[in-house]
């Protein structure tokens, strides 16, 4: 969406000085969100992992520790508002695949670990979500057109199965995002308004809302509502692109990581039971895959799978149980 050169000057922590938007919020005694202001700034940032930032906060004797513990303590108090809300919080196994060159002219080296769930990264979330929640409360108090983001309840069972099964049945039950020149409650996040905009760089939709509140801090006329729901209709056909991309990328390079694997033997979950075969989880690889069982077996169980191929060109790999 910018020219490359331009990324050292917006991505934050790349230089000295970064220039930003500061999203202010006054909350109330049960964490909800009174006042929000915003305002263009200059920021200085210090780039850390999330495993830094998890030393850090284990610190007894820093004031750097301090803060980060006050800010974690407060995404621990909104996702409890977020969760008294409504809102549904899905844990399935993630992972991250990585491509590496290896020494060979063409040859690559893919690797797979587990997304390690760092306090940090809910601290991040949580900041997030505050962020995109005070930004859409006040654009609907200036009559702001923004790409106001909303989700619809979905069917959920009367009895939500725990562990990885029922994290499964969430998903399963949670309905497509909705897109909104309007503000429109959002069921999955617990909130009543909402709009993405921590992440300008990186979704359009972010960039959208960051160019609409610039133009109204700067006197200038924002864009209509007629012309933001054409960018952002147009926005998402290109997003939806870079997922289906994202997805098949995905599939290929664990095919290809598998492909010398075969009669490896993996543990995986019992998710669900549709006829004769099963939906399973292995955890390892965050991949899910059916199977035919012969034994019975009930959702959350453990069972072993052993790789039998891989088909590189259409990303797919085949498990069978092991009796």
């Amino acid at each position: 969406m910018i020219a490359e050169e331009a990324l050292p000057i917006f991505a934050l922590g790349l230089s000295e000085i970064s220039p930003a938007l500061t999203f202010k919020m006054t909350l109330n005694s049960i964490g909800e969100i009174e006042e929000t202001e915003i305002f263009p700034s200059t920021v200085k940032v210090l780039r850390l992992t999330y495993q830094d930032a998890d030393n850090i906060m284990s610190a007894n004797d820093s004031a750097d520790a301090s803060v980060l513990r006050d800010l974690y303590n407060l995404a621990v108090y909104n996702f409890r508002r977020r969760a008294a809300a409504g809102a549904v919080s899905i844990d399935l196994p993630e992972v991250h695949i990585g491509v590496d060159h290896g020494p060979q002219s063409g040859s690559r080296q893919v690797t797979v670990e587990p997304v390690i769930p760092y306090r940090s990264a809910d601290l991040v979330r949580e900041c997030m979500l505050l962020a995109g929640e005070g930004a859409g409360i006040w654009a609907a108090q200036h009559s702001l057109t923004v790409p106001f983001v909303g989700q619809e309840t979905g069917d959920l069972p009367e009895a939500i199965l725990p562990g990885l099964a029922g994290a499964y049945q969430l998903r399963r039950c949670m309905r497509p995002r909705i897109l909104s020149v309007n503000p429109i409650r959002h069921e999955g996040l617990g909130l009543e308004t909402y709009t993405q905009v921590t992440s300008p760089l990186r979704r359009y939709t972010d960039l959208l809302t960051h160019i609409q509140i610039r133009a109204l801090l700067s006197g200038r006329a924002p864009l209509s509502a007629e012309e933001v729901s054409a960018r952002m209709n147009a926005g998402e056909a290109a997003a939806a692109a870079v997922v289906q991309a994202e997805r098949a990328s995905r599939n290929h390079w664990m095919t290809v990581y598998l492909r010398d694997k075969k009669d490896s033997v993996w543990d995986a979950t019992a998710l669900e039971k549709k006829g004769n075969r099963w939906t399973v989880v292995i955890p390892a690889l965050a991949l899910e895959t059916q199977v035919a069982l012969r034994k019975e077996i009930t959702p959350n169980d453990s069972l072993k799978l052993i790789l039998k191929s891989t088909n590189i060109p259409k990303g797919e790999a085949v498990f069978v149980a092991k009796e």
